[in-house]
């Protein structure tokens, strides 16, 4: 599915997985993914149909709200790096997606929706700290440059700013 990454329209994303506990234990892992991301539109589409389904607090609309979010994000998700404990991809389907850990559903769904943006994948952090560090430096090195001369302009006369300056009447 690498044919998608370069139409134009969908985007790379990527979830930070939590912080182990002392046990070594993990709530979800690093998820990358490749979705189209929902317009404006559709956005509002959704959280309302997934609002008015989870209105009345009874099972089978909450059921039915659940489902039509993950409908929705299947529709969207076109590739991701979910595995199971063995260590195979998962498919991208409505089981697997209500099965998923909420805080990891949460995430996803609000990155596809717009409401949220991708954590920064590893590394990234080091790129921006290193552009900042060089940004600083070339700060320094401009204040140690001596200042550009400046070049005054003559203002021009009255006689000229009007039109009537002998070249203009000539």
């Amino acid at each position: 599915m690498d044919y998608l990454k370069d139409d134009g329209f969908c985007r790379d994303g990527f979830i930070l997985g939590t912080e182990p506990n002392k046990a070594g234990e993990r709530l979800y892992g690093d998820l990358s993914f490749t979705y189209l991301p929902a317009t404006a539109n559709q956005s509002r589409k959704v959280v309302r149909t997934v609002e008015k389904l989870s209105y009345n607090p009874d099972d089978v609309d909450t059921l039915a709200s659940e489902a039509h979010a993950c409908e929705f994000l299947k529709s969207r998700l076109k590739s991701w790096t979910l595995k199971d404990r063995g260590g195979h991809l998962v498919p991208i389907t409505v089981d697997t997606l209500a099965g998923m850990h909420t805080g990891l559903f949460g995430r996803l769904y609000n990155i596809v929706l717009g409401f949220a943006l991708n954590d920064p994948k590893p590394g990234h952090e080091t790129l921006i700290k290193r552009r900042a560090a060089l940004q600083r430096e070339m700060d320094e090195i401009d204040k140690q440059l001596p200042a550009a001369p400046v070049e005054e302009e003559k203002p021009s006369s009255d006689v000229e700013l009007l039109g009537n300056s002998p070249a203009a009447s000539g």
